[in-house]
């Protein structure tokens, strides 16, 4: 392959989209030179040779432990649905969730976006908390993902201490349904790595301040990594329904690229 076919088969990706391919590469440390004019066919090279089905096991402060079953962290974006890995930034998100365990106590929470569900999950283990909800949908959501979703908490199922449900709920859509069990709205809503559309934005702000509905108090937990979307778009979309925001004092250097915001 020559420069010139390399360079005419590198602009076929968008440039957001090759710059996350590069942000990807790194985050997963696979060891690539992403200035190279091959850095796509050696990404796929190394991707076809990983293997895909991966368990995860996390423990959190010896008083939790959580096992799921999903794919390789390294092939989640180029599958056809990334809710089949676990991301950095759920990772974080779930550390800080048990870092104020004692605050979820008598809490309705609701996952968006869940995924394998691990932050969901990990508050569903901590004694007082309510019940919990764990939402996924759209047109990447596949029936796949759906399963496993459901596998997680029937694997976990014996050591969680509060009801565990699990929706089908594509952002923007109507909550009704998910409201009806309550009335008055969510206490905590959480969503980890769900801002890598600029168009998915609105509808799932959209969605916040509704499950949010009208608690004092109710808040939405936002695990945050930079992929294609400025968090200084989301905040002003947040504005726009009334939503204040700040930037929690929690870091990890193990996800040193992810931080966690809170809107209320």
């Amino acid at each position: 392959m020559s420069v010139v076919q390399a360079d005419e088969e590198e602009l076929i990706l968008s440039k957001n989209a090759s710059e996350a391919l590069k942000d990807f590469a790194r985050e997963m440390n696979i060891g690539l030179d992403t200035d190279s004019i091959f850095f796509r066919k050696n990404l796929q090279t190394a991707l076809d040779t990983t293997e895909r089905e991966h368990e995860f096991d996390f423990s959190f402060g010896g008083e939790i432990e959580i096992k799921l079953l999903g794919m390789n962290p390294v092939l989640g974006q180029t599958l056809s649905s990334t809710g089949l890995t676990v991301w950095a930034s759920s990772q974080l998100l779930s550390r800080y969730l048990f870092s104020i365990k004692n605050q979820l106590v008598g809490k309705n929470i609701i996952e968006l976006g869940a995924g394998l569900g691990l932050c969901g999950l990990l508050v569903a283990h901590v004694e007082g908390v309510r019940s919990v909800v764990l939402t996924d949908g759209g047109e990447e959501f596949t029936e796949e993902a759906y399963d496993k979703l459901h596998l997680q908490v029937e694997r976990n199922r014996s050591k969680v201490r509060c009801p565990v449900y699990v929706e089908k709920f594509k952002w923007g859509d109507d909550t009704r349904k998910i409201l009806a069990d309550y009335p008055k709205g969510f206490d905590v809503v959480v969503g980890a790595d769900v801002i890598y559309e600029k168009e998915a934005v609105v509808p799932l702000l959209n969605s916040v301040a509704e499950l949010l509905g009208r608690k004092d108090g109710a808040k939405f937990l936002l695990g945050y990594t930079h992929r294609n979307v400025s968090i200084d778009f989301v905040i002003r979309e947040a504005e726009e329904r009334n939503l204040a925001w700040s930037r929690l004092d929690y870091s990890d250097d193990q996800f040193s690229a992810s931080h966690i915001y809170i809107f209320e």
